[in-house]
């Protein structure tokens, strides 16, 4: 629970800071594609964490399993490669 709890409080920080950069990228490159892709997915990646995160508290306060096994899902397949993107970019 209070893994979920801290990861939600940084989770606003890390959206904002990307945000940031992805709007920064935008403004001072020319539109190449990378850039329209970062962009993308960056929009895709907001409602998955989301619904995410309300997996894993819907999951750990009524001790489901179904929810928890979302949880992960969502974590590995789709969260994970999106936040390692801005880390591989040029």
């Amino acid at each position: 629970q209070k893994l979920l709890w801290f990861h939600l409080t940084y989770d606003c920080v890390y959206t904002v800071l990307i945000w940031g950069a992805v709007f920064n990228r935008a403004m001072t490159r020319e539109y190449d594609i990378i850039t329209v892709v970062t962009c993308a997915l960056k929009i895709i990646w907001l409602p998955i964490e989301l619904a995410r995160i309300k997996y894993g508290y819907k999951g750990n306060i009524n001790e489901t399993f179904p929810e928890l096994i979302a949880f992960l899902i969502f974590t590995i397949c789709f969260v994970l490669p999106l936040s390692v993107l801005p880390l591989i970019q040029a």
